[in-house]
């Protein structure tokens, strides 16, 4: 009997917090071991660097999107886990912010693979106090939330009870088939996200969205620090035109490593962890701008204009 290996997939747009939960999930103390595979949209890669490694081996598939372009090595990153992973407990697939998660599904189905890799769970996390806003920026969003086996509106603490009344209505009308849990900083029980069984084998399925170009990335190496409050002031400036501002960063003056997040007016500094550091390596910051009809150069020239480079 060929062995049968669970996958997990977790979705949700932009700053919903996929990889605070993944992170919560292999920090519990489970005793399972467990293989990730984290998708980025960038051409240079930071979610990877800030998974916990305390659990399994952790893959990283940068500069494009699981449900187009990097289809084929998915494929291909699976089926070396499944040849290699007999101590496995199961597999986790963090996607983009803008990938559809029924491109991973699609891959799960129609590939050839040394042992059963079967869908436990998609899960989507819900920005609650920016459901909005994601929304309105992508249909990737709205395929998130449709394609479902449980959602998870993530920041309940940002927003009041009757917020998030009306949201599980909303969502309802979207995904009559997903349960949903409500989470402050993506803390769950593990037994509610792994091992469930949620998926729905029969459950009628859409065709995969793919891009259309709504959203574009601009990434930047900077090979020196970057001064902090003029940083921080530079992100302020693209609002509107970001939709997320992510990046590992040392300030002037200062020996630590900073992981930056920016979704809207939120704004997050964290220390980085080791192998964030890593990832760093000498240089000043890794920088990666998320929204629409972005460039590279044009970012890297507003960056010296407001002095923090």
């Amino acid at each position: 009997m060929r062995r049968r290996l669970p996958v997990t997939v977790v979705t949700g747009f932009l700053g919903s917090g996929k990889t605070t939960l993944i992170n919560h999930i292999l920090t519990e103390g489970h005793g399972l071991r467990l293989a990730v595979v984290v998708n980025e949209f960038g051409e240079l890669g930071i979610d990877g660097s800030l998974i916990d490694r305390r659990a399994g081996p952790v893959t990283e598939l940068a500069n494009g999107c699981l449900c187009c372009v990097n289809q084929g090595n998915l494929a291909m990153t699976l089926a070396q886990i499944a040849r290699d992973g007999a101590a496995l407990d199961g597999i986790i697939v963090e996607t983009s912010g803008l990938a559809d998660p029924l491109g991973v599904v699609d891959v799960l189905v129609h590939g050839h693979f040394a042992c059963d890799l079967v869908l436990d769970c998609v899960i989507t996390l819900v920005d609650s106090a920016n459901f909005d806003a994601g929304l309105a920026n992508a249909t990737v969003a709205y395929q998130q939330l449709t394609g479902a086996d449980l959602l998870v509106l993530n920041k309940a603490d940002l927003v009041d009870a009757a917020t998030l009344t009306l949201l599980r209505e909303r969502l309802r009308t979207l995904n009559r088939h997903a349960a949903s849990v409500t989470a402050s900083h993506a803390g769950l029980p593990v037994g509610m996200l792994l091992g469930t069984g949620r998926h729905d084998v029969l459950r009628p399925r859409r065709d995969v969205e793919h891009h259309t170009g709504e959203v574009s990335v601009a990434s930047l190496t900077l090979h020196r620090p970057v001064d902090h409050q003029r940083f921080l002031t530079w992100v302020e400036t693209l609002a509107g035109r970001a939709l997320r501002v992510k990046a590992l960063v040392r300030f002037d003056g200062d020996p630590r490593a900073f992981v930056f997040n920016g979704v809207g007016a939120r704004q997050d500094l964290t220390q980085a962890p080791p192998a964030a550091r890593l990832r760093l390596g000498d240089a000043g910051a890794l920088i990666v701008v998320l929204g629409g009809d972005l460039d590279s150069a044009d970012i890297e020239d507003g960056l010296r204009r407001s002095g923090a480079i």
